[in-house]
């Protein structure tokens, strides 16, 4: 409803990519981090490791470079749960 709510794109970013559609969940995931706060430059870059992590070494290494952001975070919010990230790691 409220396109610049920030956390509707960081979930709608993990539905794309437990679908398999990595790269539009990266670009919403970028989204998301803007509108909570970060910097567009932090963003962008944090999207290019995880394109960069997927093209190189495919679905498990995206899965794997989110959860190496994801623990670089120093105050995670609660709704960012690593286990989330990880459990695809787990298959």
């Amino acid at each position: 409803m409220d396109p610049n709510f920030p956390l509707g794109h960081l979930y709608f970013s993990f539905l794309l990519k437990i679908t398999g559609r990595y790269d539009e969940g990266i670009t919403e995931n970028e989204k998301g981090e803007v509108l909570s706060g970060s910097s567009p430059e932090v963003a962008a870059a944090k999207a290019a490791s995880s394109r960069e992590a997927l093209h190189k070494g495919g679905e498990k290494a995206a899965w794997q470079k989110d959860l190496e952001l994801l623990m670089e975070k120093v105050d995670r919010p609660p709704q960012e749960s690593a286990g989330i990230v990880a459990s695809p790691l787990c298959t």
